[in-house]
């Protein structure tokens, strides 16, 4: 797509521009350990979350947005209590109210994350492209202090959070939403993440062009089917010269 049709870019975060340093469960055993906890397996810190994730996501959707079950602060927190609970027996009593907490908080800075090799390189470059860049990510509020903190928020002309907007991808809603904002059309827009369901097949469905970031390369041997393989990215790199 040439410069001249794309007028915005819409990027993910978690996972295309950033990822947690090391993993889940390395921060927490970090914060609980500061906080006078001992815990000595942090994998089963990391699957725990995952599963519990899962569980918290299909029962509060959005961090709790849908519905207005709580708020999405609540939600974290006690997905944060539920991981430790069934990472180690005997936690069921244990006031675990600081460290959820404390982990909230941490998880707002950059202590918690790390960006990928080359977005301090790219982001600028696709910026002064005279592109509109947009943040879209099923996320919530402590985005933007983390993206301060890494000081590539100023390369965003917005952030749109689905714990914000009341809606998330893979629904179309967010994508309209974020349409209007920018004041373009769909086929004036590129969207990249690193999701198949949420990022890559819900924006081609909404009409945008699309790219699957694979870090992982977990596409590379079998192409589901609908992506095609010049639309799969192993990094941001390529975007300056597909966009240019």
């Amino acid at each position: 797509m040439a410069s001249s049709v794309c007028k915005l870019l819409t990027l993910d975060l978690r996972n295309t521009l950033l990822r947690v340093r090391v993993s889940v469960g390395h921060q927490y055993t970090r914060v609980a350990t500061q906080m006078g906890f001992q815990f000595y397996q942090e994998s089963a810190l990391t699957k725990a979350f995952s599963d519990q994730y899962r569980l918290m996501d299909k029962e509060h959707p959005n961090f709790g947005q849908q519905g207005g079950s709580m708020t999405a602060k609540d939600w974290w927190k006690l997905l944060i209590k539920k991981t430790f609970i069934h990472a180690y027996r005997g936690y069921e009593n244990v006031d675990l109210e600081p460290v959820a907490e404390k982990l909230y908080n941490e998880f707002g800075t950059s202590n918690c994350w790390e960006l990928y090799p080359e977005v301090m390189d790219v982001i600028p470059k696709l910026k002064d492209m005279g592109l509109k860049v947009y943040a879209l990510s099923n996320n919530d509020t402590r985005c933007r202090s983390v993206l301060q903190d890494f000081d590539i928020l100023k390369y965003f002309d917005d952030i749109i959070l689905s714990s914000e907007v009341k809606t998330y991808k893979p629904h179309p809603e967010i994508f309209k939403l974020v349409l209007e904002r920018a004041g373009v059309k769909s086929s004036e827009s590129v969207h990249v993440g690193d999701s198949l369901e949420n990022d890559y097949q819900a924006a081609k469905e909404f009409g945008l062009s699309a790219y699957l970031l694979d870090r992982p390369g977990k596409y590379s041997d079998d192409i589901p089917e609908g992506l095609k393989q010049q639309h799969i990215l192993k990094d941001l790199t390529p975007l300056l010269d597909i966009l240019k």
